[in-house]
């Protein structure tokens, strides 16, 4: 059974078990944020395969909804092991760009995410919903470590009266911009049915943050010493194309001359050594050297489009040339030298047989040459 077919059976079955439960099981107000969750299933993330993490405490209201019905989904459990479950995942549900994770709870989810992040280095899904049905603010988890690694998220979060007595049926959007210099959580606006986009780029700006970049001058001509500048100051491919989007992005950076174990990075005995070390480590954000593809680095590591590849041959010590003699019968298989000899001795055995028995004058005398020739 496939995911997506698992996830229709689940909501067929969670479909009977909701219309069980009294209505007073929904908190107040929760029918109108159903509501407005369907619409955004229905909307903006229409036809898009969805990773749905629910709270038990309203899972069975959230999978009674009938798109879910139509839609392809893997349903997790934020009360489940979050180490054991992504670490059990394909590639293609933790960081694929075509998957939209959606987060429904009315409970803090940060510690089933806390144990995916700290086991499972795959998890970075490009798209992050995350959806409150609680009358708690929960705004500050949109800066915690947990939620840091989609490239996009938003949270729906509950518009509250100002007497914080009545509950309004509105959500509010809200978003996080790591690198601003002002308020980093913003406001995206209170969900309307006719709302068609709910991501936005998180990195419009780096606003002239410095990245440290663990890299090795040892890459001629992508990477190496500056000529006629001190040491420690970079030139080549990379650094052309970095200062190319430090001027666009505002940003700046710092090169490493070289990492401490002289090596570029691999996988040994559990940890990463080498550029890619000090990246996994967090000791610097990211690396640009000249990388190859490898499975290990594809599980860990984020990379671009490729800005060169290379190509390697075999190069063989040519034969010599065919002795003539061979050249009669080289070109033909064995299995043709066969038949033909097989055909020249039944040949030879049939006229032989015709003008042993044959009397001369009969009127099959040559039926049997005249066979074997057509």
């Amino acid at each position: 059974m496939t995911l997506a077919k698992a996830g229709r059976v689940a909501v067929l079955v969670a479909t009977a078990a909701a219309s069980l439960l009294p209505h007073s099981y929904i908190p107040p107000g929760g029918r109108a944020q159903l509501q407005i969750l369907e619409e955004v299933l229905q909307g903006p993330i229409r036809g898009r395969p969805i990773v749905l993490y629910l709270d038990p405490a309203t899972a069975l209201q959230v999978m009674a909804l009938s798109v879910l019905r139509r839609a392809p989904c893997t349903l997790v459990s934020l009360e489940t092991s979050g180490a054991e479950w992504s670490l059990r995942q394909p590639i293609a549900s933790v960081r694929a760009a075509s998957v939209v994770h959606v987060a429904v709870f009315s409970r803090d989810p940060r510690p089933f995410f806390r144990a995916v992040v700290a086991s499972d280095s795959r998890w970075n899904p490009k798209y992050l919903l995350l959806f409150s049905l609680s009358r708690e603010n929960f705004v500050s988890i949109l800066e915690v470590e947990e939620f840091g690694r989609p490239q996009t998220i938003v949270l729906f979060q509950r518009v509250n009266s100002e007497s914080d007595k009545l509950v309004t049926g509105n959500m509010e959007m809200l978003t996080f911009f790591p690198f601003s210099l002002g308020r980093q959580v913003k406001s995206l606006g209170v969900w309307t049915s006719v709302s068609d986009s709910i991501f936005v780029d998180r990195f419009p700006s780096f606003e002239g943050y410095m990245f440290l970049l663990g890299t090795w001058f040892d890459d001629f001509p992508y990477l190496h010493q500056a000529k006629e500048k001190e040491e420690g100051v970079g030139d080549g491919v990379e650094v052309e194309a970095l200062s190319a989007l430090a001027s666009v992005l505002n940003f700046t950076f710092h090169l490493t001359t070289e990492p401490p174990d002289d090596k570029w990075g691999s996988l040994e005995n559990g940890s990463w050594t080498g550029m890619l070390g000090m990246v996994h480590r967090k000791e610097k954000n990211f690396t640009v050297n000249y990388f190859g593809y490898t499975y290990e680095r594809i599980e860990a590591f984020d990379a671009t489009v490729s800005y060169w590849m290379e190509g390697f041959g075999m190069a063989l010590l040519k034969p010599p040339p065919m002795a003539k003699w061979r050249s009669v019968y080289y070109p033909f298989p064995p299995k043709l030298w066969a038949a033909t000899a097989a055909s020249l001795v039944i040949a030879i055995v049939v006229v032989y047989l015709q003008v042993s028995f044959m009397t001369k004058g009969s009127r099959y005398q040559y039926l049997l040459r005249y066979c074997i020739t057509i």
